[in-house]
């Protein structure tokens, strides 16, 4: 549904009406659709609970950040006004003729595509009734660009949410990765913060590690799929796990975005090795990553 049609008809957009969505669904779904059909259709997603429900303000930054990176061929709107939408309707066209379209229960987001664990139903529908349809919620729709939309739209902070016990720390919605090598108490030679530190490689490439004991419970989405992360200081980057067994959280968009985020924190020159004592001078050999919701983190690595 969301990538034969671009293998098998001729077709150059993806009108979407969708409950609930996220942006590294988003994310992952554009680079699917160019690797395995070598294409870049336009994408045109409108989420239709926020006027209910409201918006992570962190899948917000990245709905932006999308937006903005890929121009003319993304296009994120929020329903703003008026009741909230609750279907989910996907429409490929070509121009503006409808070509295939199809409806049912599945969100767009990682959950309702793909996950053992819930079952969905969807159903091809009359393309032209769909593409009508697209078009009535789309006026009552604001891109996730518009100047005004904070006017429009309740953020939810991860920040927020943390310090006003809404999701305070308990079992299971936290842990802590560590960046030092648990034997040696040293930061990794060549893996961890200082994966890029050899030769051919970017010196700021990095990732963080996740335990066996972490990475067995569950905590966080499975292998390959993406999810969006906010940090303490109001940064928002798209991670996945990867690697065997799924036991390091890589940052997609380059291996060396975390590397230099984290270079940045510890005032460590871009592309330098990072040591322990960088480490014990900053105040922390750890990264605490909360998980607020199915799609969206936090990682916390204040002093």
């Amino acid at each position: 549904m969301l990538i034969d049609p671009a293998r098998n008809h001729d077709v150059d957009k993806l009108t979407i009406i969708s409950g609930f969505a996220s942006a590294s669904m988003l994310s992952q779904h554009r680079d699917e659709l160019y690797e395995q059909c070598g294409v870049e259709p336009k994408i045109d997603l409108t989420i239709g609970m926020v006027p209910t429900d409201g918006l992570s303000s962190a899948q917000h930054n990245h709905f932006q950040h999308l937006q903005g990176k890929f121009r003319n061929k993304i296009n994120c709107r929020y329903c703003v006004g008026g009741s909230s939408v609750h279907a989910k309707v996907y429409v490929w066209s070509l121009g503006d003729h409808p070509v295939v379209a199809y409806s049912g229960s599945a969100n767009y987001t990682h959950s309702g595509f793909g996950r053992e664990d819930r079952i969905e139903a969807m159903s091809e529908v009359d393309a032209n009734s769909a593409l009508t349809f697209c078009r009535k919620i789309h006026r009552q729709s604001r891109l996730c660009l518009f100047k005004s939309i904070s006017n429009l739209v309740q953020f939810h902070d991860s920040r927020t949410l943390l310090r006003s016990g809404i999701d305070t720390p308990r079992a299971g919605n936290y842990v802590r990765l560590p960046l030092v090598d648990q034997k040696t108490g040293k930061t990794p030679l060549r893996s961890g913060l200082n994966w890029g530190q050899r030769s051919g490689r970017d010196p700021n490439q990095a990732y963080l590690a996740i335990p066996s004991r972490i990475y067995k419970t569950g905590f966080f989405p499975p292998t390959g799929e993406r999810f969006v992360a906010q940090t303490d200081d109001g940064e928002t980057m798209l991670f996945v796990r990867a690697q065997e067994n799924g036991k390091a959280l890589h940052t997609p968009d380059s291996n060396s975005v975390l590397g230099l985020y984290m270079r940045r924190r510890l005032k460590v020159p871009s592309g330098k090795f990072v040591t322990r004592s960088h480490l014990d001078r900053y105040g922390r050999t750890d990264v605490t990553v909360f998980r607020i919701d199915e799609n969206t983190y936090f990682l916390d690595f204040s002093t």
